[in-house]
C-alpha cells in the first residue's frame, strides 16, 4: 500500500481539511453508503488519485471524522467528582456538557451515529472508553454488573434524548428535559421503598407471548418474504441486500415479491412496523403478571430481551432504518412512546411512580432500553443473558437513582403529585383497553454486521 502524504505545506493542509469537511457534509446529507471516493473528490475539486495521496479509503476518512467526535466528547474532566462538590452539581455539569456539545456539533454527531452502527469497532471503542470515564465519574467501587448497569442508566437517556431532540426535532435539549433527567438520575421512579417481585426476572414460554393466527396462502407467502428479508438485512445490511436475494431466500419469484411490496424500502418499513407490534405484544404479556408499575417496568425489560433473543437481526435492522429513512425510526419509537406515556401517567396517579412529566420519563426509560440493546445485541452479540444478572443492579438504579449508591449526597425526594386514586382506561399497545396500562420499552436489534 502506498504511503499517504503528510500535509506539510499550507496548500496540502488545506486540501487535507477540505477532504474531511466535504466528506463530513456528504456523509451527513447522503449517508455513508451513498457517498463514494469519487463523490468526495468531485466536491473538493480534486481527482480520486489526489484523494488517495491523503487517505487510503473512504473508511479512513469516516474514522477520522469519528475521531473528532471522540475528541469533543472526552474533552471533559470526568474525574472532578473526587472533590467535595455535591453529586447533583456534578451531574448537572455532566448533562450540560453532553447536551450542549452534541447540539453544537450535531453534524459530527449524526455522522457518528451511523459510524458506530456500520463499524462496530468504532461503537465498541467509544462505549468502552465512555464506560470507563463514567465509572470514574461515580467515584466508587462497583462490581462489573453494577458498573454496566450504571453505564446504561447514565448514558442511555443522554444518547436517546439527544437523538430525539437534536436530530429528529432539530432543537437543543430543553432545560425542562435536562431538569427531569437530573432528578430521575438522582432519585429514580419509586416514591417509597419497594420490594421487587423476584418473578419479574423469569422468562415466559414463546407460546405464552405469541399471538397465534391462521394465515391464508397469500399471508404465508408474504410472511416468508418478510422472514427472508429479516435474515438478509440482518446479515448483509439493507444496502447489501437486493430484491433478488430476498426472492431466492423466500423461494419465490421476484415478481411475487412485488405483488406484496412495491419497493425494498416498503419491505423494511413493514418489518419495522411488525417488530413494533410484536414487541409491544410480548412486553404486555410479561407485564400483565404484575399489578404494580415498578414490577411491570422490570418485567418489560425481560420481555424486551426475550423478543430480541428470538429476533436477533431486528435490533440492527431497526437501527439501520434510521439511516435509510428517518421517518421509519421516528414512527417506530412513537408507536412505543405514546402508549408508554399514558401508562406512566396512570402509575403516577396511582402513587406507584414519582411525579415526572410522562413524556420525558417515557423517553428516559426508553433510552435505558436502547443502551441495553446496543450493548447486548450489537457489541457483545451473545445469544443468551441471565435476566436477573443483567437487570437486578439496573432495577435498583431505576427505582432509587444514584442517591442510593451515594449516601453522603442524599437529597430530598422529588415531589409527588397528590391525586385521588383512580382507574383510567387507555388504548393499549395492541389496540385493547388495559387497566393497569401496559409498559413499553425501547428497542432496536441484533446482527452480524457486514461492512
Amino acid at each position: 500500500m502506498p504511503k499517504r502524504r503528510i500535509p506539510l505545506s499550507t496548500k496540502g493542509e488545506k486540501t487535507y481539511h477540505d477532504i474531511l469537511e466535504t466528506a463530513q457534509s456528504l456523509f451527513l446529507d447522503r449517508g455513508y453508503h451513498k457517498t463514494s471516493v469519487l463523490t468526495i473528490s468531485k466536491a473538493v475539486g480534486i481527482s480520486p488519485a489526489a484523494f488517495y495521496q491523503y487517505f487510503d479509503s473512504k473508511e479512513t476518512v469516516f474514522r477520522k471524522i469519528c475521531d473528532r467526535f471522540f475528541d469533543f466528547i472526552f474533552d471533559f474532566d470526568f474525574s472532578s467528582t473526587a472533590g467535595d462538590r455535591p453529586i447533583e452539581e456534578l451531574l448537572e455539569k455532566l448533562l450540560d456538557h453532553f447536551f450542549d456539545l452534541l447540539w453544537e456539533n450535531r453534524g459530527v454527531y449524526k455522522v457518528f451515529r451511523e459510524a458506530e452502527f456500520i463499524d462496530l469497532e468504532i461503537g465498541k471503542a467509544f462505549s468502552d472508553r465512555l464506560h470507563q470515564k463514567l465509572n470514574g465519574f461515580l467515584n466508587r467501587k462497583t462490581s462489573p454488573e453494577e458498573s454496566r448497569a450504571c453505564f446504561w442508566f447514565l448514558w442511555g437517556p443522554i444518547y436517546y434524548l439527544s437523538g430525539f431532540w437534536i436530530l429528529w426535532k432539530g432543537e437543543p435539549v430543553s432545560s425542562q428535559v435536562r431538569s427531569t433527567l437530573k432528578s430521575f438520575l438522582l432519585h429514580g421512579i419509586s416514591p417509597d421503598e419497594f420490594m421487587v417481585n423476584k418473578e419479574v426476572y423469569l422468562n415466559l414460554g414463546d407460546a405464552q407471548t405469541i399471538a397465534q393466527q391462521v394465515k391464508t396462502k397469500g399471508e404465508k407467502t408474504r410472511a416468508l418474504v418478510l422472514e427472508a428479508a429479516e435474515a438478509l438485512f440482518g446479515r448483509n445490511g439493507y444496502t447489501g441486500t437486493g430484491i433478488h436475494h430476498i426472492s431466492e431466500a423466500a423461494q419465490c419469484s421476484v415478481g411475487t415479491v412485488y405483488v406484496y411490496f412495491r419497493t425494498k424500502e416498503d419491505i423494511l418499513r413493514e418489518l419495522v412496523k411488525q417488530t413494533s407490534r410484536e414487541l409491544r405484544h410480548q412486553i404486555k404479556a410479561y407485564a400483565a403478571r404484575f399489578t404494580d408499575r415498578r414490577d411491570q417496568e422490570i418485567a418489560a425489560y425481560c420481555g424486551f430481551l426475550h423478543f430480541f433473543r428470538n429476533h436477533r437481526w431486528m435490533y440492527a435492522i431497526v437501527r439501520e432504518a434510521e439511516f435509510v429513512d428517518s421517518s421509519i425510526s421516528i414512527s417506530y419509537y412513537d408507536s412505543l412512546r405514546k402508549p408508554y406515556e399514558i401508562a406512566l401517567q396512570q402509575a403516577i396517579d396511582r402513587g406507584e411512580v414519582s411525579f415526572y412529566e410522562p413524556e420525558h420519563l417515557a423517553a428516559i426509560l426508553m433510552g435505558i432500553g436502547h443502551s441495553i440493546g446496543f450493548s447486548l445485541f450489537l457489541i457483545e452479540d451473545r445469544a443468551y443473558y441471565d435476566n436477573r444478572n443483567v437487570l437486578e443492579p439496573l432495577s435498583q438504579l431505576i427505582l432509587y437513582g444514584l442517591n442510593r449508591f451515594m449516601p453522603s449526597h442524599l437529597m430530598q425526594k422529588p415531589a409527588r403529585k397528590k391525586t385521588q386514586k383512580q382507574t383510567i382506561k387507555s388504548e393499549g399497545a395492541i389496540g385493547a383497553e388495559t387497566s393497569p396500562a401496559e409498559p413499553l420499552i425501547s428497542s432496536t436489534k441484533n446482527r452480524e454486521v457486514v461492512t
